[in-house]
């Protein structure tokens, strides 16, 4: 079977022959979902010049001819306009602004254009051709382009497509956390490892030849002189256009006076029109005027004057004089933020918040733009600050956030997307919002009949019905349920930390299994076709996770089945699938295995070992599966394909698949959002 991904059982077996050596390759038992072939054993002589590496292209030589060796997957390349993308963008990460009235904001669920004349936005988002919707700094550049750094690389806009570089070309690391100019209109990036420069082409390292060269780069600004100022996570350097390093650190052992106290875990960095350096860190407000340091911190705790509340500095804008406005982002303890901080050179301290109509008090940046607005990005949207005047520019909330953490469909097929703190009905290719769950979070799922149930993160079973409305089965009230499945068109299975239960809203029963194996803590079950229960849980300690462990329920008959070694340390994440023949998989991360009589057999798969975050059949019979990183691949009779949106990787962490009949591919993620892809035929 050419391009089958197969693997055969059998050994290797080297024997000397003076002038040549003679291997044997007796294959005879497969591994996985293969036709089964009895190949006998196979000589090969080699001359005595062979070396390793001959022989192990003749070994792969040898399985590629028997249909054997993992084929390179064919690349499927998917239109964008067959392709729709649901995200939240509530919360503003960077802000620029473009020439009239234009503002642009990176957010967790893309990039948003907001004309500030008309309030109106549009989300660009990977079906729009961005690499990825996790947009973390923006930056306008003219002549017209917009450049941005998402955790997939960067990328330019000129207002009518997108430009994408490759993370591995050029890049220190995937994530651009941040994006600048300098004074002689080199174009700088911030990465997890350190500063890059655009070359016109691509992208090139900048070392700065110090033990933190290679260390996060938070934020970076341009000097008046056109010198750049990057922020590490422990170091700040400056940049001269000169091309020589300054660097500003603290010791551990060793005191430094060139740097005030608790000089570390730095965020951000402003400079004003006077030349002072503003940075921020975890520790507070530092200002550099070229020969000395001023430190403003949260004085509380000594009861001086006003000071500021929270010592962590997320960003910090600079206005006219000696005016100063920062915010503290999501300061620990204060889960509901604290607003803008602002000042005028002192260390007294004045708060706007949501008193004062701002639409948070979760602030992430402050920028002003070139009239002298300050703009705010925040946990709600965008807020525009104009004296004593606010005005707030919500976001287009079309998910409640960019969690999915499992896509259902119920009997009549209807189909639903369960988020971390919300449910959407999704009908076609439009998404209806339904009314906020009743519980601070979801953790489980099911759709059955026309009714979705809903468990709690913490606790309790909700239900929603055709009356529009949440209720709450008393039967599991203040009882954790971790996991929920169908069993069959209007029944639920439910796994309790007591038990398995089998029922509908309001009538439950314990399904009878006991005794269970000593230390077995059953986490999900399935049923199959033939009514047995397969539950998958923990068992014992292995490090410092549970061990993975399987029970099958045959009647009155508990079987307990061995695992493959790989996926014990899943636990969590392990769970059951069934391909259209009634065939069971074990799935997690570790891989994909399929149970027969004699064991399980690996299923050959395109994605890394530990990397395996969702598989589904389709009705075609086709199984698709998603890597933890960017990847989405199909295999149809035999042969991989991987799916590519206009000829970039899908989008990572994809957490849930599922295909309505042949009319559409649903894509659940748990930081990219919902997306859905038209099929057409045979592959999308």
């Amino acid at each position: 079977m050419p391009g089958s991904p197969a693997l055969w059982a059998g050994s290797f077996t080297f024997v000397e022959d003076f002038k040549n050596y003679i291997f044997r390759v007796p294959l005879k038992q497969k591994l996985n979902d293969c036709h089964a072939h009895d190949m006998g054993t196979s000589l090969f002589r080699l001359s005595a010049p062979a070396t390793a590496k001959t022989l192990i292209a003749g070994i792969l030589a040898l399985l590629s001819l028997c249909g054997c060796a993992q084929q390179e997957p064919k690349k499927q390349n998917i239109p964008l306009d067959r392709i729709r993308c649901w995200t939240n963008n509530d919360v503003i990460r960077d802000i620029a602004f473009a020439p009239g009235e234009r503002v642009w904001a990176a957010t967790p669920g893309g990039l948003l254009s907001l004309d500030r004349s008309s309030g109106q936005c549009v989300v660009y988002t990977v079906a729009s051709g961005l690499p990825s919707n996790n947009v973390l700094c923006v930056l306008y550049r003219a002549p017209g382009t917009l450049w941005m750094g998402t955790d997939q690389g960067a990328a330019c806009f000129d207002g009518e497509r997108f430009t994408c570089f490759d993370p591995e070309a050029g890049h220190l690391d995937s994530a651009v956390t941040a994006i600048a100019e300098g004074g002689d209109s080199t174009l700088y990036a911030g990465t997890e490892r350190g500063i890059m420069r655009f070359t016109g082409t691509g992208w090139e390292p900048v070392n700065d030849s110090h033990e933190f060269a290679r260390r996060p780069v938070r934020a970076m600004a341009a000097d008046t002189d056109g010198s750049m100022w990057f922020v590490k996570e422990k170091a700040l350097s400056h940049y001269s256009l000169d091309g020589t390093w300054e660097i500003f650190h603290k010791e551990i052992l060793i005191p430094n006076r060139r740097v005030p106290p608790l000089f570390r875990y730095l965020l951000c960095i402003a400079v004003d029109s006077s030349n002072t350096k503003w940075v921020g860190s975890e520790h507070g407000l530092y200002g550099y005027n070229n020969q000395s340091w001023q430190w403003y911190f949260d004085r509380g705790r000594i009861g001086t004057g006003r000071g500021l509340r929270n010592n962590r500095i997320e960003t910090i804008a600079p206005g006219a004089g000696q005016q100063i406005f920062v915010a503290h982002g999501d300061s620990p303890g204060y889960g509901d933020g604290l607003g803008i901080a602002f000042s005028k050179g002192t260390d007294q301290w004045s708060y706007l918040t949501t008193a004062d109509g701002l639409p948070s008090n979760r602030i992430f940046k402050l920028k002003h733009d070139v009239g002298h607005i300050l703009w705010a990005g925040t946990a709600k949207g965008l807020a525009a600050i104009e004296g004593q005047h606010i005005k707030a520019y919500p976001a287009p909330r079309l998910l409640p956030d960019n969690h999915v953490i499992d896509l259902l469909a119920d009997t009549g097929g209807r189909r639903y997307a369960l988020l971390a703190t919300g449910l959407i009905a999704c009908r076609g290719s439009t998404l209806q919002e339904i009314p906020a769950l009743p519980v601070k979070g979801a953790g489980a799922g099911i759709a059955v009949n026309s009714r979705v149930y809903v468990a709690g993160s913490e606790s309790g079973l909700y239900s929603f019905t055709e009356s529009n409305s949440w209720e709450q089965d008393s039967f599991f009230a203040g009882r954790k349920v971790l996991h929920l499945e169908k069993n069959g068109p209007e029944q639920v299975l439910a796994v309790a930390a007591d038990g398995i239960y089998c029922g509908a809203a309001g009538n439950w029963e314990k399904i009878g299994i006991d005794p269970m194996p000593a230390g077995f803590v059953p986490l999900k079950c399935f049923r199959d076709h033939q009514g047995a229960l397969w539950i998958t849980g923990a068992s014992g300690r292995i490090q410092a996770g549970a061990r993975s462990a399987l029970l099958i329920a045959r009647d009155r008959y508990l079987e307990q089945v061995a695992l493959p070694a790989l996926s014990l340390s899943y636990a969590y994440l392990n769970r059951i699938i069934f391909d259209q023949d009634h065939a069971a998989y074990f799935a997690g991360p570790a891989g994909l295995y399929r149970y027969t009589s004699s064991g399980w057999q690996t299923v050959s798969l395109p994605v890394e070992k530990g990397s395996l975050s969702a598989a589904a059949w389709d009705s075609a019979g086709r199984l698709w599966i998603a890597g933890r990183d960017q990847c989405l691949f199909m295999r149809d009779q035999g042969i991989w394909q991987e799916m590519l949106f206009a000829g970039k990787p899908a989008p990572g962490g994809i957490t849930s698949i599922a295909c309505d009949h042949d009319t559409a591919l649903w894509l659940g993620t748990s930081n990219q959002g919902l997306l859905r892809i038209e099929m057409q035929g045979k592959t999308p």
